[in-house]
């Protein structure tokens, strides 16, 4: 974002301070801030103090059946990837699940850990701390990736197959289900 300033924080969230002159809004529109703290940078944008955006206006809803069924059965695509039917691992009993910026930030307290000669480190989720040894950790985070990439590309395959569909009903009938990599359990 130009105007702007954008930080990550050690909670894993964006902190967005704009310059002087400039805000920070809602990709909406409707609301404007002096500072951000947020997880998804994609829903705000540093605008001009007291100048009025110019709204863009939403994309219109397709007249054409097939390709309303599309766009709900790419949404519902959507709303699965984003579930826990997809983002969950189990480590020990516990089911979570680490966005990229948690990986990355679990990648960056290996390195440091390692650096100092340490061989084991400890992480706590949800109330209970995990300690495994360094290249457990690694491999349990290169294994995280490995499925999250996986696992996008089978959205992204049904997604596919969707756009190519030629009539309502294998729309309708599509299993945005199969194809996911089993969940990884450490």
């Amino acid at each position: 974002m130009e105007h702007a300033t954008i930080s990550q924080l050690q909670n894993g969230l964006y902190e967005i301070k704009p310059d002087a002159g400039y805000e920070v809004r809602t990709i909406t529109g409707n609301r404007s801030y002096g500072v951000v703290q947020t997880d998804d940078l994609s829903q705000y944008y540093i605008a001009e103090k007291g100048v009025t955006p110019t709204p863009t206006p939403p994309a219109p809803e397709p007249t054409d059946p097939l390709e309303r069924a599309k766009q709900r059965k790419i949404a519902e695509i959507t709303a699965y990837d984003k579930s826990a039917n997809v983002n969950s691992f189990y480590l020990g009993d516990a089911i979570m699940w680490l966005t990229v910026d948690e990986r990355q930030q679990i990648a960056t307290q290996i390195s440091a850990n390692e650096a100092i000669g340490r061989e084991y480190m400890g992480k706590w989720f949800g109330g209970q701390e995990f300690a495994f040894p360094i290249a457990s950790w690694k491999q349990m985070l290169v294994a995280l990736e490995v499925y999250a990439g996986d696992a996008l590309n089978v959205t992204e395959a049904h997604k596919a197959a969707v756009m190519a569909l030629e009539s309502i009903g294998a729309v309708e009938s599509y299993d945005i289900t199969v194809g996911y990599p089993e969940k990884l359990r450490f």
